[in-house]
């Protein structure tokens, strides 16, 4: 494996921290890796930063590194390095969500999907024959987000969401229709001023409806008509009856 940027900066720090020079660092790195893996003005440059103490140095290699890595790199105590990175002026913050990477064909299919429910929707009324619940994906790799120690302002890294299309566990519960979310509340407002009127036969029914027992309130509110209720036990049995079907 091909050590990177990153490994090199390290291994000048490491270096310095053992006491090398610029011209030292180079010759140890160019005999381990290689002539020319690394230039005597990187070394140098780098050397510049760590002995000045300069904190930018380690912040540019990684800004998610956090003050007890810091601490242990500079041989410092953990509270210095917070003091000293709010004396710059930096702050924590977490990289930024970016939504997934769509392709070309991806956009366009997404596309075409929502016209064709729109079209559907002013053709047949499809809204209110959509099934909905309480839904989740548990997805089994969970990219974290990192804190980055940057100025007040300055933009994070981003962080890709979890790929969607990974192995994944769904977990579904209690589907129902849109008509059936909505019909409780309209129940419950006939419910409030059928019980206003004092009227018991009518106020069982009611209270079945609202709890969800609709055949239970069915066989009230028709009982009530049976024996002679007055009219208000047929609103009652017509409320009910639509409720009942609306559940179905």
């Amino acid at each position: 494996m091909d050590p990177g940027k990153e490994h090199f900066r390290h291994a000048l720090f490491f270096l310095f921290k053992r006491g090398k020079r610029a011209a030292e660092a180079k010759k140890i790195l160019c005999d381990t890796y290689g002539d020319g893996i690394v230039s005597i003005a990187t070394c140098r440059r780098w050397h510049r930063r760590f002995q000045s103490g300069n904190f930018d140095a380690l912040l540019e290699d990684n800004s998610a590194v956090t003050t007890q890595e810091l601490a242990e790199a500079l041989d410092v105590h953990r509270t210095s390095v917070g003091l000293h990175l709010h004396g710059m002026g930096k702050i924590q913050k977490y990289g930024k969500w970016v939504p997934h990477s769509l392709s070309e064909s991806a956009k366009t299919d997404r596309l075409n999907t929502c016209k064709e429910l729109l079209r559907n929707h002013r053709e047949k009324n499809s809204l209110w024959r959509i099934v909905t619940g309480d839904k989740k994906w548990v997805l089994y790799d969970n990219p974290k987000r990192e804190k980055h120690w940057v100025d007040p302002g300055q933009a994070t890294t981003s962080t890709p969401k979890a790929n969607i299309h990974g192995k994944k566990e769904y977990i579904l519960s209690e589907c129902k229709s849109l008509k059936v979310a909505y019909r409780r509340p309209v129940v419950l407002a006939v419910a409030v001023f059928l019980v206003s009127l004092g009227n018991t036969v009518v106020v069982a029914a009611v209270v079945a409806a609202v709890v969800g027992f609709d055949s239970i309130a069915v066989v009230v509110a028709v009982f009530a008509v049976v024996v002679g209720f007055d009219s208000i036990a047929v609103v009652v049995a017509v409320a009910v009856g639509c409720g009942s079907i609306l559940n179905k």
